[in-house]
């Protein structure tokens, strides 16, 4: 058997040359790869600096920066920011857009770093990923948003507009839903959030009504998967759910509690990923492969 040993091809130390700041713990995004090019989100500062948030553009090959931006003009004091950014094609422009450590979501041109607009959902850090479809951009949120004295909210952006657009580009909004980790799913005319407390909700995607939902343990962190007309959902504690969505209701098809060998439950903080007719799940103790063992790659 041969063993492939990684190897390193460049290495760059953001702390030392970007005077990055990791979140709580450690936590931070995800690396991106878009094309050519690596986007990595930093909440950094510098000599008499204050911390803000920051993008910057490497060459995947090389690590050579491409482009560096600072869109956020407050100091940053919650960064414990996990908002992964993705990349979408929207209005014509090629766009990468995350939530923010200071509660804006930003979307950037992905080739030069300039702020196509900015949204501000919050004043504490953006923990969710968004969603993109059809120039409609899906977030949430479980920290205060503006101008309301509650937690929680689901809101659709009109990815289309320019500039500061926190007053004009939200196309609905659903209040005191506090899903602030996992990315919204889409299916059709129906949007899909896991709350922090393990609750799987289903709204309109239009108008941002709220139909009905499940439960799917007590702490809900990862996103929701859609795969061959089914959802699939993990919860913290082990409980990993397969569902079918009707027009009023889930049906449970599968329902596993993952237990470890003393008994207590694992711990399962990530979701499920299709793939070559496979599903893929990361979890405290292993990384598991469910599917057919025959189907090709």
């Amino acid at each position: 058997q041969m063993k492939l040993r990684p190897q390193l091809i460049n290495e760059i130390r953001l702390g030392e040359q970007m005077g990055r700041s990791s979140g709580y713990g450690g936590r931070t995004h995800s690396p991106l790869i878009d094309g050519d090019s690596l986007f990595v989100s930093i909440v950094g500062g510098g000599w008499r600096e204050p911390l803000r948030q920051r993008y910057t553009s490497f060459d995947k090959r090389t690590g050579e920066v491409q482009w560096t931006t600072t869109p956020s003009a407050a100091p940053v004091e919650d960064f414990n920011n996990n908002a992964n950014a993705i990349v979408a094609l929207v209005g014509g422009e090629r766009l990468m857009i995350a939530g923010g450590a200071d509660g804006w979501i930003y979307a950037l041109r992905t080739g030069t770093g300039e702020v196509a607009w900015m949204y501000q959902f919050s004043t504490r850090a953006l923990n969710a990923p968004v969603t993109v479809r059809d120039g409609i951009v899906y977030a949430n949120q479980s920290e205060e948003p503006l101008g309301g004295a509650f937690m929680g909210q689901v809101v659709a952006l009109d990815g289309t507009l320019k500039g500061d657009v926190t007053e004009t580009a939200r196309k609905w909004n659903a209040d005191a839903i506090g899903a602030g980790f996992g990315a919204p799913l889409l299916d059709g005319n129906r949007l899909y959030v896991v709350t922090n407390s393990g609750h799987l909700q289903a709204l309109d995607a239009t108008t941002g009504e709220q139909l009905y939902g499940t439960n799917l343990g007590t702490i809900g962190r990862g996103s929701a998967t859609l795969a061959d007309g089914k959802i699939f959902a993990t919860e913290v504690n082990g409980n990993i759910h397969i569902l079918k969505p009707h027009e009023d209701r889930f049906e449970t098809l599968s329902h596993v509690a993952l237990k470890m060998p003393d008994g207590r439950h694992v711990e399962v903080w990530g979701s499920m990923v299709p793939a070559y007719g496979r599903l893929y799940l990361l979890t405290e103790n292993f990384l598991y492969c469910l599917g057919d063992k025959s189907a090709p790659f």
